[in-house]
């Protein structure tokens, strides 16, 4: 979300002074822009971009105004193998170029192993759902006709949620993961020679249809009935809510003096830490973050103002729409600096070492 829409709902959401209002976009490419910054990613209609921070105002009013509630939490997690990595290397001749050569195009790599979890967090009080928090990891970009305005899978499994547990109107927060280089694993093998002129090979991500959208909202569907069979019972503290947040500047990721800040934000509560990035981080990082965040904590991007993707160290030297292509979309004016991974790491190292200290 965009600082412009976050300022915003802060003037006229009703809440007590210092108040911290965190954003986590569904990142769903059908729907106007909601970011004055980034005109090249579309433009941004002021009647909606009000509504939109109108709405946001008035459910926050109306949580704000119920009585605190003891809580009881339930967890869960399954596999949902919908998704694929789009960063694949092949030989041939990319847009713009003349000659064949070696190159990352956005096709589907059935290679790469990719986070494919679908997790889901029930609080509920005396029996009663108040609250669901759920995560799955793949791109946005699947509704079938390009000029409606949808909230894509996200909204589907929304609404799945509620009406499984008989609540029209129970918030269901949805955190997209590191989904920045992930989308759903719908191909198809063309048969046309000019693909395999510009791309070596004939396997590509097929155009959105009625029929793919229908899998993967069953498919998805499906997950979510087995993880809410799977909930169980999952009170693991009685320690406050911590939060703690740390920035990188960007000229340490970036080649030049370029402004701006990577900004990691995290939370402990109930015993579990959320890790929320101001960035389209690609699926790489989860791998290199295991072994200091441990597997259970949730890990997202696409939270606060987004500066633009976050590939890894390997991504940078494939190259590539998530290391180059993006850039100027997002208008980042310099690019990636081949040795970066160490210096992320090292903060979220930090931010666990922090969220772990007494208070």
């Amino acid at each position: 979300a965009s600082r412009e829409i976050k300022d915003l709902v802060g003037q006229r959401a009703e809440l007590p002074a210092g108040t911290m209002i965190l954003f986590v976009a569904s990142h769903t490419h059908f729907s106007p822009s909601l970011d004055p910054s980034k005109p090249a990613l579309g433009a941004v209609d002021t009647n909606h971009f009000e509504w939109v921070a109108q709405k946001i105002a008035k459910a926050i009013n109306s949580l704000a105004s119920r009585e605190a509630v003891l809580v009881e939490t339930f967890e869960s997690k399954t596999a949902v193998a919908l998704n694929v990595c789009r960063r694949r290397t092949v030989f041939g001749i990319p847009n713009g170029r003349v000659m064949p050569r070696r190159y990352c195009k956005m096709a589907p790599n059935l290679h790469r192993d990719v986070p494919n979890s679908l997790r889901l967090l029930l609080l509920k009080s005396q029996a009663h759902p108040q609250v669901i928090l759920w995560s799955w990891p793949c791109h946005p970009v699947n509704v079938p006709d390009r000029n409606s305005v949808s909230s894509d899978y996200v909204g589907v499994v929304r609404d799945y949620l509620r009406s499984k547990f008989d609540q029209p109107n129970m918030p269901v927060l949805y955190l997209p993961g590191f989904a920045g280089d992930l989308r759903l694993r719908a191909t198809k093998f063309s048969l046309n020679p000019r693909d395999r002129v510009r791309s070596g090979f004939y396997l590509q991500f097929q155009k959105n249809t009625r029929l793919a959208y229908q899998t993967l909202s069953d498919g998805l569907c499906h997950g979510v009935k087995v993880a809410v069979a799977d909930l169980s019972s999952n009170n693991r503290s009685d320690e406050a809510v911590r939060y703690c947040e740390k920035k990188v500047p960007l000229s340490q990721l970036l080649v030049g003096n370029v402004a701006g800040n990577l900004a990691i934000s995290a939370f402990a509560i109930e015993g579990r830490r959320f890790y929320f990035v101001n960035a389209e981080v690609c699926h790489g990082f989860e791998k290199k973050l295991k072994d200091v965040v441990g597997d259970n904590a949730w890990l997202t991007g696409y939270a606060g103002h987004v500066f633009g993707y976050l590939p890894t160290d390997e991504d940078v030297q494939m190259g590539g729409y998530e290391v180059e292509g993006f850039r100027s979309h997002f208008a980042l004016p310099a690019p990636f600096r081949h040795r970066k991974d160490h210096r992320i790491v090292e903060v979220f190292s930090d931010l666990d070492d922090d969220l772990s200290k007494e208070q």
